[in-house]
């Protein structure tokens, strides 16, 4: 790996490195690294990699709940944006959710949206929390209903269309409304 690094003119900091051993054993083997000037790397469950939280046991658990927090606390800017007389519109309340909070959860989106359903349950909520404050409907408001009130895709089609959108050999377009519900 060493020559590998140098030919590609990269150098290794022992300090700044972390070694994780992705697999689904329960039990890893235990691995120990060294690079050339005797540092011994050190061997984590877990590391952030470009503000992506990859596990061990390729969970994204982890990386969930940041979002989850970091996307709950963007929703009181809009909670505090949205009054009752004197608040902002429906407008102005997507745009502030489109650039605070659907672009945290778009973030990395291809890596760890393939996860279980269940494990992305804390983000669907915020995007429904989020929908229902920027239209000010009442919680028991249909999913689709909001969805098609605000001309907004469901996150799971959003991500596909998105993947498929960034691959090269198609040219896709934005579904039509008819579509979408």
């Amino acid at each position: 790996m060493c020559n590998w690094c140098e030919e590609c003119g990269f150098k290794i900091s022992g300090t700044n490195s972390a070694a994780v051993l992705f697999t689904r054993k329960h039990d890893p083997v235990p691995i120990s690294l060294i690079l050339r000037d005797g540092t011994r790397l050190q061997v984590k469950n877990e590391c952030k990699y470009l503000g992506l939280t990859f596990k061990q046991n390729w969970s994204y658990s982890k990386h969930v709940q940041n979002v989850a927090a970091k996307c709950r606390a963007r929703l009181n800017v809009i909670r505090m944006l949205k009054g009752t007389s004197w608040g902002a519109g429906k407008r102005s309340l997507l745009t502030a959710y489109r650039s605070l909070v659907r672009s945290v959860i778009e973030y990395g989106m291809e890596a760890y949206f393939f996860t279980s359903p269940s494990l992305l349950k804390p983000i669907h909520k915020i995007e429904n929390d989020a929908l229902l404050l920027c239209t000010g409907a009442m919680a028991s408001t249909p999913l689709k209903c909001l969805h098609h009130a605000c001309d907004e895709m469901p996150l799971l089609i959003r991500h596909k269309f998105l993947c498929l959108k960034l691959s090269p050999s198609l040219n896709v377009q934005r579904p039509s409304r008819s579509v979408v519900n």
